[in-house]
């Protein structure tokens, strides 16, 4: 009798991407010392490190300044593709940049119902996180603010819908706009942020698009 042929199981990117999640949850521990409380067990690599003294050369730097006791922000952002290709942009008009889609975590969220709230809001769509890019920490000395950004690639479920932009966001101009992703970066790299909060922007969102264009894999 012929020997059954085995039978081989594929699956998504996505899907594999969870696998992975769940086997690093289970042979990872939280720290408890650690700053990234909310997903300790798995730190992304990290992609820049951004200061003022990176940004503007005419500042001074404040060797005193003790940027462990800066506030703490974390955020999640995504590289997010559509069907075609191309990737979503956030063009800020008021402020001439350009960003990627994502914001802070909230009070009772992790990281991925987070950047799925953000997309929505920003986009209106539905996304699948496919893998992950890295990581940005931004030490904003103005706000005495430290900003650690977890990076993502998804792909859009769907059509997107219509943004739903805060007041904030509709006084500054937002509109969202799908490019392919070597125009975002030519876009990005062009820009001029007129506010100061703009060009840590501009650094953090080039730093994840480089990371992504440069090779990036899915898991």
């Amino acid at each position: 009798m012929p020997k059954e042929a085995e039978q081989s199981v594929t699956i998504s990117p996505a899907q594999a991407f969870r696998l992975e999640e769940l086997r690093r949850i289970a042979v990872g521990a939280p720290v408890p010392e650690s700053e990234f409380y909310l997903l300790n067990y798995m730190k992304p690599e990290l992609l820049v490190e951004i200061r003022d003294a990176e940004l503007f050369a005419e500042k001074s730097t404040d060797s005193s300044i003790d940027e462990d006791h800066y506030a703490l922000r974390q955020a999640a952002r995504a590289v997010l593709l559509d069907g075609n290709g191309r990737m979503v942009l956030m063009h800020v008009e008021q402020d001439g940049y350009h960003k990627l889609p994502g914001g802070g975590i909230e009070q009772g969220e992790d990281v991925f119902s987070a950047l799925r709230r953000e997309m929505l809001e920003e986009t209106g769509a539905q996304i699948e996180v496919t893998g992950t890019i890295g990581m940005t920490a931004e030490y904003i000395a103005a706000y005495k603010l430290k900003q650690f950004s977890y990076a993502y690639s998804a792909v859009l479920v769907g059509s997107p819908g219509e943004s739903q932009f805060t007041e904030e966001e509709q006084a500054g101009g937002f509109e969202a706009i799908w490019v392919q992703p070597e125009e975002a970066l030519r876009l990005m790299e062009n820009d001029q942020p007129k506010s100061y909060s703009g060009h840590f922007i501009r650094c953090r969102d080039l730093a994840i698009l480089r990371a992504y264009l440069a090779g990036f894999e899915a898991v």
